[in-house]
């Protein structure tokens, strides 16, 4: 149960910005950086195409299902990282950059452990310097609650959902 949960709010994080994107990224992208309308095309299908991975691997939870959503994303999350960050570092503010992060504080996880969750997929797989960024901007109770209980709790919740064997980290 606690795997299924954990699997819900991973997902609804994902929803969350994704729809961010959708909302606030690709529009300013489209009037800022005209040629790169193809790509932005292609980042918006491309979020078509996770969203019906998820609401597959959702109704059948079976090995091919969750391999399609793991193609998708990985394919999603490499093309965003190589072409579109580069597009927003040169043709959007920083008060555009930051809409979304502003929109998921606003519509994203309400309870704490889900923000607890939210803290650690952000911080799993940053830089050492996005990670120093990211727990500045935290106020500083919520960072001494991460430090205090969120890593412990988000370590022990994605052994849950990754298992401990082989393939999970």
């Amino acid at each position: 149960m606690r795997a299924c949960r954990a699997r819900t709010s991973e997902v609804y994080v994902l929803h969350e910005h994704h729809q961010a994107e959708d909302e606030l990224l690709w529009p300013a992208l489209h009037a800022r950086a005209p040629l790169a309308d193809d790509l932005i095309t292609t980042m918006s299908r491309q979020h078509a195409a996770v969203a019906s991975a998820v609401e597959r691997v959702g109704r059948e939870m079976d090995e091919a299902s969750l391999k399609e959503l793991h193609d998708v994303l990985i394919e999603h999350l490499d093309l965003e990282e190589a072409a579109v960050l580069p597009l927003i570092h040169d043709h959007l503010t920083v008060a555009e950059w930051h809409a979304p992060q502003e929109h998921a504080m606003k519509h994203g996880p309400a309870g704490l452990t889900d923000k607890l969750l939210l803290a650690g997929l952000v911080l799993e797989d940053a830089t050492p310097r996005e990670r120093a960024w990211f727990l500045s901007e935290m106020p500083p109770p919520a960072r001494l609650l991460w430090r205090l209980v969120g890593r412990r709790r988000y370590a022990r919740r994605m052994r849950a959902v990754r298992g401990a064997g082989p393939g999970g980290r």
